[in-house]
């Protein structure tokens, strides 16, 4: 709901940063790649209480993975690097509750419940994701942006 409007502010200035990192060599699958090692980053970070270069990593991380689909429109958009983008996101969704429950396991229990919503969620998109392949609908947003794969709402 929020996202449509959070998008407009947004995109302009991811697309020109990623105008920016294009021209300079810098793919999506590097980017990709780069926030699942930030990601893995923070929670190593999480495990060792140093909390405040967790959070700078976990925004970076957040940051590379915000900028690594825009990147891919600008350039070529490949199946491959959706993939990537997917793995790397699960990977690090899953580890970073991980890590607190590995500095808190007082909080394990309630790590896990999170962990369990995003494998819940992701499972749930993945699985429309291949509906979708089987009844293919345009990856091409109104806006005319591309996406390596979409979900439509109903």
């Amino acid at each position: 709901m929020l996202d449509s409007h959070i998008r407009k502010q947004i995109d302009p200035v991811l697309d020109s940063i990623a105008g920016q990192l294009h021209r300079v060599g810098i793919t999506a699958n590097q980017l990709s790649v780069a926030g699942l090692l930030l990601g893995l980053g923070a929670g190593i970070c999480v495990m060792q209480s140093a909390y405040l270069a967790g959070f700078i990593c976990f925004c970076l991380s957040r940051l590379a993975d915000g900028l690594d689909g825009p990147v891919a429109r600008q350039t070529q958009i490949t199946d491959f690097g959706g993939y990537l983008d997917i793995v790397c996101d699960f990977i690090f969704y899953s580890f970073i509750p991980f890590s607190f429950a590995i500095a808190h396991p007082e909080f394990a229990l309630a790590a896990c419940f999170l962990m369990l919503g995003f494998m819940g969620t992701g499972t749930s998109f993945l699985a429309y994701a291949i509906l979708q392949a089987k009844h293919p609908k345009t990856t091409i947003l109104p806006s005319g942006q591309r996406k390596s794969f979409i979900i439509w709402v109903v």
